[in-house]
């Protein structure tokens, strides 16, 4: 049975504050059951499931549920996430990236991870998790529809998904020039780690897989994982043969 305890701070279950829980709760299961659907239909035998990026659990506990014979492990970057996964929900759990089991994953998944992340963040992210694949593993991970950018365009007055008012216009204009844009988020300008906005075109996507020494493309989606009026893209990989790789590094 599913567990329905959801941690005061999932800020993905608490998205707004004009909905009852009722409302909210009907949002939250529906993107988790449309990310258990998506991997059924990649690897329904998959063994060993990462859920990287997991947050509070939201998919991971449906993915324990609905796949009952495989091990799910959960990493966030957030050690509270990662705790609430652990002490309350029970599973399996990395704290670290190096906690991160390697060859070992059958499927991964990123379920709006890259929708936050510079470019240079997705060549660190697709090695990390290609070492943490079995040869020919898949890597499922969703980006931000053109909804979104629709709504950064046309919503006026007030940031959208974080892309501060005055920088909207630059960041369109980048994402139809070159499929890619970036807004860093304006509240954490000073870390080191660049974390914000990414919305990234499902060509450009495709070409960055292509170009990836880790990954061979398999298919794409648009709009594929939803939950009521909200959706993004689905972007699948396999990872490229073990001896494959070592030939290409020789």
């Amino acid at each position: 049975m599913i567990s329905r305890i959801i941690h005061p701070n999932d800020s993905m279950f608490y998205t707004n504050p004009n909905l009852t829980d009722e409302a909210l709760a009907e949002k939250y299961w529906a993107w988790a059951d449309s990310a258990v659907r998506i991997c059924k239909r990649v690897n329904r035998d998959a063994k060993h499931i990462l859920d990287f990026g997991g947050a509070y659990g939201r998919c991971s506990r449906c993915f324990v549920d609905k796949f009952p014979d495989a091990t799910v492990t959960v990493y966030d970057r957030i050690e509270e996430c990662v705790t609430f996964c652990h002490n309350v929900l029970g599973q399996n759990v990395a704290y670290t990236e190096d906690e991160i089991p390697r060859n070992y994953f059958d499927l991964v998944w990123c379920g709006s991870v890259f929708t936050h992340l510079p470019e240079h963040r997705w060549d660190y992210t697709f090695k990390l998790l290609s070492d943490c694949l079995k040869s020919k593993g898949h890597l499922v991970f969703t980006t931000s529809s053109e909804k979104a950018i629709q709504q950064i365009e046309w919503v006026t007055g007030k940031p959208v998904y974080g892309v501060p008012i005055q920088a909207k216009g630059s960041f369109v204009n980048n994402y139809r020039k070159y499929g890619y844009s970036f807004a860093q988020y304006p509240a954490i300008e000073a870390e080191i780690e660049k974390y914000g906005y990414c919305q990234t075109s499902l060509e450009w996507n495709k070409n960055f897989i292509d170009k990836s020494p880790y990954f061979n493309f398999e298919s794409q989606e648009a709009e594929a994982w939803r939950s009521l009026n909200n959706c993004q893209d689905v972007n699948v990989c396999t990872k490229i043969d073990d001896d494959e790789l070592l030939d290409s590094s020789k």
